[in-house]
């Protein structure tokens, strides 16, 4: 396999930057299923759990003694739970004794080194700002605690010119180097597209001292030639994952771009890697689009380095293109980080999915299984006409349609209240809060027509994920929607967006009361709704006992 993708390198033509993509070949790499893999197939069931948390940074994988380890917080943060990729045992540490804070995300560097960060607005408000994060050992006795004060532009009661830990770099690798603990950030505001920027422009990664508890910023920052370029805000141009490469470097991925950088310690530098990139997915600042032209919105996700290949890969959204649906994609990478080619879904099997410490996985689409895949040793190119045909999906395309139209094409009853949940734009707090509300008040719920339409239109099926992991498969008060959000006006303007819509639909004279909320003021809204129906049908209980009487 490894000679075969090096020899093959030599010989594949790279098209220009901004090509049309009428005229763009693909480079890619077929593959054949194997047998179900049984390691991700036990890690689906401990993962269908409803008491984990569902906030992206809660969790981590760490590799101990060369056995994979999934660590989670719970749903209600008060113990992790250590999942073992070779036993299918799980592990707990309570949480009990520990600051009830809430935690942004966990790194856990070994079974007796756990840290937990905490998020900063609560520990500078609400206590004597002599902690950030601290470290517990395997027990879950607190062992220190570690302020971050002195880190520049770390929120001190102003979110302007302010850095915030960065929540999309999942913590999949070592992170403690000669004892200094690496910290990464992202900018909060203000944004990177914004003129004001470049007279802010923070370094974004930090190393933390355990034992002298000083900060050391590094000199890695977003780079200088996109600043004041505009995106899709869905790419987090501000946000950058890190990882190591096969020679343990640091490298720095930034989420809007394809470019790779490697950081020099010596001369406190990010260097950008020579190699030979593709352009086929990319970011083009919206400001130079061009008339005619078809334009990408991607977010590239973090490298990992495969010995067992000697390959690296990497997984690359699209987010939008066209009136196509989202889509994951895998990039493969020779050991320079050339381009070799684009590993795609099929008709029967979504898009194989790397993990840096697992096989590829490549899940079924008809019984949604894990199967162990093989890549081809051949490199086959193909049109961009036939990566739209057979590997993008269409949105569901039609007419407008009204917001009362909507709620009857999904047959919700009159005098329901509905809450709208858009997975585009999931928040992991919302998506527990709603999901435990509805599953410990299920009776009640279903008593007063409360309603969830939940919004999936990607192809991972997260919202089935999402009724069994809640054990709510067979509730009938929970709609999936897999088309038609997207067509939805109201007052002329469309619904799917991030925002939440509580609907109090018709309880009273064919009246319908939309409430448009963010996740801060969804539950404030949502609860005293929900309270006032329940009050209403514990009175008319007792107006028809009183009236049989």
């Amino acid at each position: 396999m490894r000679t075969a993708l090096l020899i093959t390198i030599l010989v594949i033509c790279l098209h220009s930057y901004g090509q049309n993509k009428s005229d763009h070949l693909l480079s890619t790499l077929d593959y054949t299923c194997l047998e179900e893999n049984e390691d991700y197939k036990y890690y689906q069931c401990f993962m269908n759990n409803d008491s984990l948390s569902f906030w992206y940074n809660h969790h981590s994988n760490q590799k101990i003694n060369d056995t994979l380890f999934f660590i989670i917080l719970s749903s209600k943060k008060d113990k992790l739970l250590i999942y073992n990729f070779k036993t299918y045992k799980t592990n707990e540490v309570s949480l009990y004794a520990l600051p009830k804070y809430p935690i942004t995300h966990i790194y856990y560097h070994n079974h007796d080194s756990i840290f937990i960060f905490y998020k900063r607005p609560h520990i500078y408000k609400e206590t004597d700002k002599t902690f950030d994060f601290i470290l517990v050992n395997g027990k879950g006795v607190l062992v220190d605690t570690y302020s971050l004060n002195d880190v520049p532009y770390i929120y001190k009661g102003n979110y302007y010119k302010t850095i915030d830990y960065n929540i999309i770099d999942q913590i999949c690798e070592n992170r403690i180097i000669d004892n200094n603990l690496i910290i990464t950030y992202c900018v909060y505001l203000p944004n990177v597209d914004n003129e004001n920027f470049i007279n802010f422009y923070p370094k974004q990664l930090a190393l933390y001292n355990l034992s002298t508890k000083t900060v050391k910023m590094l000199n890695i920052k977003f780079p200088f030639k996109d600043i004041g370029k505009r995106y899709n805000s869905d790419c987090f141009p501000s946000s950058y994952s890190l990882s190591f490469d096969k020679d343990h470097n640091i490298i720095i991925q930034f989420s809007h771009s394809n470019l790779l950088y490697k950081y020099h310690f010596e001369t406190d530098s990010l260097i950008r890697i020579n190699c030979q990139y593709d352009y086929t997915f990319e970011n083009i600042d919206s400001t130079a689009w061009q008339e005619g032209h078809d334009y990408t919105s991607v977010t590239y996700k973090k490298v990992f380095w495969d010995s067992k290949r000697q390959v690296y890969f990497r997984n690359i959204e699209l987010i939008s293109y066209k009136d196509y649906l989202y889509q994951f994609i895998l990039q493969v990478m020779d050991s320079n980080f050339n381009h070799i080619a684009y590993v795609l879904n099929k008709d029967d099997y979504n898009t194989p999915y790397y993990n840096k410490y697992s096989d590829l996985v490549a899940y079924n689409k008809v019984n949604k299984l894990p199967y162990t895949i093989q890549l081809e040793n051949k490199i086959k190119q193909i049109s961009w006409e036939e990566f739209e045909t057979n590997h993008l999906k269409k949105k569901t395309t039609g007419a407008t349609i009204s917001l009362a139209e909507y709620l009857e094409k999904l047959q919700i009853p009159d005098n329901s209240l509905v809450v709208t949940i858009n997975l585009n734009y999931p928040c992991g707090h919302c998506l527990e809060r709603l999901f435990t509300k509805m599953k410990e008040n299920r009776a009640d719920y279903e008593k007063i027509n409360v309603y969830y339409i939940v919004y999936d239109n990607n192809s991972n099926d997260f919202a089935e994920t999402l009724k069994k992991r809640y054990k709510l498969s067979d509730s009938k008060f929970i709609k999936i929607d897999k088309e038609f959000l997207e067509r939805v006006r109201l007052n002329n303007e469309p619904i799917a967006d991030e925002r939440y819509r509580v609907i109090d639909y018709k309880s009273e004279k064919n009246i319908v009361k939309i409430h448009s909320l963010t996740f801060e003021k969804l539950f404030s809204v949502f609860n005293k709704l929900v309270d006032e129906r329940l009050e209403k049908s514990k009175e008319s209980k007792k107006i028809k006992r009183g009236k049989q009487k």
